[in-house]
C-alpha cells in the first residue's frame, strides 16, 4: 500500500456496464464527504424491469395459470397469488402494474408462471394425482411441454396415469355435441399426441436432481436461443414449459441425518428451482421475435412429517394448519415455495 494516500479514492462499480459508474468514497481521517457507489448484484433486477416485465409479457401472451383440476385448490392459489401482489411484492407507485380482471364466476387460480407453487401433505392426500392433473391441463389445455423429475415413483406408471388423465380432460374440452365412440376416439387421439410433450426424469439424491435441474435449464435456453429440440433444428411450437418435482422430500431429506452439507444441499436446490422460474419465464425467441414469450413454471410436491408439541400452522408456505398433526418435511431447511398449499383430507 501506497504511504501517500489520495484524500478521496476513485471506485469503479464492477457489475455496471462497461465499468462507468464511478463514484467516491471518503478517507478515515475526515476527507471530503462523497457518495458511496450503488451497486447490484448479478443476476438481480430493479422495479422498473420488474414493471416493464409484468406489463410486456402480460400483454403478448394470453396463457393463464394451469389448472390443478380441483376448483378448490385453484381457488387457494389464486387468493395466494392475490397476496403476493397486495403484500410484499406490491411496487411502488410510480410502477405499478394495472391487473386485468377475468370474468364474472372464473377462477384465475392455478399454478402461476414465474413462481415456485408446492403442494405438501401427508401421505395418500392426493399431492401426486394433482400434480398429475396439472400435467395433463398444461398438455391439453394451456400448449405448454412437461418435464417431470420423478423420485420414488415409476415414470412408466405414471405415464400411465397421465394419459388416462389426459383422455378425460380432452373428453371435458371436446363436449357431448358428438357421437359417443366417435368423441372416445377423438379423446384418445388428442391424449396420444399430448403424451409427446411430455419428458420423465428420474432423480434419487439432491445431486442427480440438481444435474436434471442443470440439463433442463440447458435445453430451454437452447430453445430460446433458436436451436429447438425437434428434429432438424426445428423450433418448438410449444407456449413454455412446466416443471413438476416429485416429490423434494424424497430426494432430499436423506440429506438431512448424517450429512455435513445436507442444509447447504437443500438451500441450493430451493435457489435454483426459484431461479428458473423467475429466469426462464418471458423470454422471446430470437428466431421469431414477434412470436409470444415462452412460459415457465415449477410445481413442487413435499411430503409431510409428524408435528412435535402444539403447533401454530405458521411458518413459510405452505404451512400446516393447527388442528393438523403434520406439517410439511424439511422444516425451515426448505423455503423454495412462493405459493402453497397444504392437502390433507381429515382439516377443512
Amino acid at each position: 500500500r501506497n504511504r501517500k494516500t489520495p484524500s478521496v479514492a476513485t471506485v469503479r462499480n464492477e457489475h455496471s456496464p462497461n465499468n462507468e459508474n464511478r463514484s467516491t468514497i471518503p478517507r478515515r481521517d475526515g476527507g471530503p464527504a462523497a457518495r458511496r457507489p450503488r451497486q447490484m448484484f448479478p443476476g438481480s433486477v430493479s422495479a422498473l424491469d420488474l414493471a416493464a416485465h409484468a406489463l410486456l409479457v402480460g400483454g403478448t401472451c394470453g396463457v393463464r395459470p394451469i389448472s390443478t383440476g380441483s376448483r378448490a385448490v385453484d381457488e387457494l392459489l389464486a387468493k395466494g397469488h392475490a397476496d403476493l401482489h397486495g403484500g410484499s411484492f406490491r411496487l411502488p407507485s410510480p410502477f405499478r402494474v394495472p391487473r386485468r380482471g377475468g370474468a364474472a364466476g372464473e377462477t384465475r387460480g392455478g399454478v402461476a408462471f414465474g413462481l415456485v407453487t408446492e403442494l405438501a401433505g401427508p401421505p395418500s392426500s392426493g399431492k401426486t394425482q394433482l400434480a398429475l392433473t396439472s400435467a395433463a391441463h398444461a398438455l391439453l389445455r394451456s400448449g405448454l411441454g412437461v418435464r417431470y423429475v420423478a423420485a420414488g415413483h415409476s415414470p412408466r406408471s405414471l405415464g400411465r396415469r397421465v394419459h388416462s388423465i389426459c383422455v378425460g380432460v380432452a373428453r371435458d374440452m371436446l363436449g357431448g355435441g358428438t357421437e359417443p365412440r366417435a368423441a372416445e376416439e377423438e379423446a384418445r387421439a388428442a391424449a396420444a399426441g399430448a403424451m409427446d410433450g411430455i419428458t420423465f426424469e428420474g432423480a434419487g439424491d439432491g445431486h442427480s436432481l440438481l444435474m436434471a435441474l442443470a440439463r433442463i435449464e440447458a435445453e430451454e435456453l437452447g430453445r430460446d436461443d433458436g436451436h429447438g429440440d425437434g428434429e432438424d433444428g426445428e423450433e418448438d411450437d410449444d407456449n413454455g414449459t412446466l416443471l413438476v418435482v416429485d416429490s423434494a422430500s424424497s430426494v432430499l431429506s436423506h440429506h438431512l441425518s448424517g450429512d455435513r452439507l445436507g442444509p447447504a444441499l437443500l438451500e441450493q436446490a430451493g435457489l435454483t428451482l426459484r431461479r428458473l422460474a423467475r429466469t426462464l419465464d418471458g423470454r422471446f425467441r430470437p428466431a421469431s421475435p414477434a412470436s409470444p414469450p415462452r412460459r415457465f413454471a415449477v410445481l413442487v410436491v413435499n411430503g409431510s412429517v409428524a408435528r412435535r408439541g402444539g403447533g401454530t400452522g405458521s411458518g413459510p408456505p405452505p404451512a400446516a394448519p393447527a388442528g393438523s398433526s403434520n406439517k410439511p418435511a424439511m422444516g425451515r431447511y426448505w423455503r423454495a415455495a412462493d405459493v402453497g398449499v397444504w392437502v390433507e383430507g381429515d382439516v377443512s
